[in-house]
Order: C-alpha cells, then structure tokens, then sequence
C-alpha cells in the first residue's frame, strides 16, 4: 500500500511513516503455513499440491494453469515486498495457501462451504476467515465484472484477478492490514487495485503506471457524474452495495488510495493510525468518516485537491504518453 516517500523532499526516507505503522500494533503475520496432506485430503480427489516459493497452491486445474497461477503469484509477492517491506512489512511465516478450481461450479461449491453469500467477481476472492486465496480457471465472467473488463482478454484477466487477490493475502500475511480491525471499502479494493497487471507480463503496483483501461472507466463515470461523493464513499464499509457496482468502486477506489497515499502522505499514515482505533465488531459508516476527517481535514477542504487530481487523470487517459511522475493511478 505505502511504496513512495511520506516526505515531499527529494532524498528523504520513509522512516516516519515506517514507524507510525509499526506503532499501531504488531505486525507479526497473520498466516502459518498448512500441510500439503491436508490440503489435499481435504479437497478431495482430483486435487493435488503444488508448491512455489510462498505457496501452495491445491488445484484440480491443469498443471498448466496452475504454472501460471505460480508465477503471477510470486510477481505479486515480489512486488508487494519490493514496496512495503521498508515500511515494515513482516516476513511471511510459512507458505500461504491458493486454492484453484478448473470450473465456477467448484468455486461456487467452496465458497458456499465457508459460507460466503457472494463476491464482487464470481471468479475470485480471499476469505479471511480462512486466510486463502480462491481462485477460478474459467475465463467467462459475471455480466457486472466484465463491462470492468472488457478490453483485456482473458489470459489478463486471470494474471490481474490472481494478482489482485494475492494483495489482499499479502496484506494481512504480513501484518500491513490487521485481522479484527475494519477497512472501508474504498481503501481495501483501492489498495489490492493497484496491484492488476494491465498485460500478461506487464508491471503492477503502487509504483507501476495506470492502467489504461481503469483510466478510460474512470473518465466515463466522472463525465456522466457516476462518481459517488466523497464523503460517501471513504464510509462506505467492505462489501456495501453501491450504485454501479464494481464498475463504480474498483476504479474509484484505485484511484482514491493513490491520490491520499501520493498527495497526502503524512495523514495517510495518522489515517491508518485512525482506523487501527476501530474494532471489526462495533464499527459503522459513521466512524470511517470521522477516522477519515481527523486525518485528512474536512472533506469539503479536500475535494478541490480531490477534482484536480481527478483532472490530471482525465488527461493522462486522453493522452497516454503523458505519465504523471507521482501518485500514478
């Protein structure tokens, strides 16, 4: 979530912000590592256990598929440690679990067991409550996710669903995110949304350029005022039900994380210290607002700041050889 500096000064490190996160609590990691006996044992015939450097992966895909899998899965390590290990990542204490199915039946069938409802993108989910990744090798999608997707083929998005996914892992495995304490929406999605690759082999993170096609959506809905209002959306709690749906959210949320992160970087790191205050069970709408004005000021004070980034956005879409060299969305 945090790769670039919280000082505005060239030559200037990130200490400040590495240690404001290290005093909301323990980073310890959130995930030892379960046996591959097990794993299989418990998913039946059919799937069996592949290991890659931080995984282990249970799949009844092919072995080709699951190659794949492996492979984003340790970009995705890689650059997640390459951003966030300075600022205190903790190293990860056993091999983190992806479970793959070849079909969306199977997947359906998983996540009704650990009794999830639904999820934004039928082909993709972490669950928290068991710490693992569930992915689908079917490329079909549901009718929502693919006016998000629409312009990448589906070889992208797999590698982008897997990588997004290994993000919200890689969060709570090393202690960045914190099991018991609450994320708005907005900051969860828009975090694991800069880690898509906008090609198969192309770059991804927080210090990646955008992705082209979340800055095409981003254009449209801020031209037809589909944009939710700021100060209702960074209340809005993970897995609320908005209008637009994921095609609203992810790129809005995407865009929100990198513009605080990039523009506000001092009050990003007092707004993790907010949210760190707020416990899973008892937090509502209404204390993610104020977490987010006693770090950040008053919302109507941001928004200009908020617009004219939005602009700056709006013409990097227009005209894609013109990068911005911050806060890239």
């Amino acid at each position: 979530m945090l790769p670039l500096r919280l000082f505005s000064k060239p030559g200037q490190k990130s200490f400040a912000l590495a240690a404001s996160i290290a005093a909301l609590g323990s980073l310890s990691p959130a995930t030892a590592q379960e046996p591959s006996a097990e794993l299989a044992a418990e998913m039946g015939a059919g799937f069996r256990v592949v290991e890659s450097d931080h995984w282990r992966i249970v799949s009844d895909a092919s072995p080709r598929s699951i190659a794949e899998t492996a492979a984003v899965l340790e970009r995705a390590h890689d650059q997640f440690y390459r951003e966030w290990r300075p600022l205190g990542a903790a190293a990860l204490r056993g091999k983190l679990t992806c479970v793959q199915f070849a079909t969306a039946e199977g997947l359906a069938g998983y996540r009704e067991k650990l009794g999830i409802a639904s999820a934004p993108d039928g082909r993709g989910f972490y669950s928290l409550e068991s710490r693992r990744i569930v992915l689908c090798d079917e490329d079909r999608e549901p009718a929502e996710m693919v006016r998000v997707t629409a312009r990448r083929p589906g070889a992208t998005r797999k590698h982008s669903r897997t990588a997004h996914e290994a993000a919200h892992q890689l969060a709570f495995a090393s202690g960045i995110q914190r099991e018991g304490r609450p994320y708005p929406a907005w900051f969860a999605e828009g975090m694991a949304g800069n880690y898509e690759p906008a090609t198969v082999t192309g770059a991804f993170g927080l210090s990646a350029s955008a992705r082209p096609d979340r800055l095409r959506a981003l254009a449209v809905l801020r031209a037809n005022d589909d944009l939710v209002p700021l100060a209702e959306f960074v209340a809005l709690p993970h897995g609320a039900e908005i209008a637009g749906g994921a095609q609203v959210l992810y790129p809005q949320a995407a865009a929100l994380f990198r513009f605080l992160f990039s523009e506000r970087r001092k009050e990003f790191a007092d707004y993790l210290a907010e949210l760190d205050k707020l416990r899973l069970a008892t937090a509502k709408p209404d204390h993610f607002h104020r977490a987010f004005t006693a770090a950040f000021g008053a919302i109507e004070d941001l928004e200009p700041e908020w617009q004219a980034y939005l602009d700056s956005l709006q013409a990097e879409s227009a005209n894609p050889r013109s990068k911005r060299r911050r806060g890239l969305f």
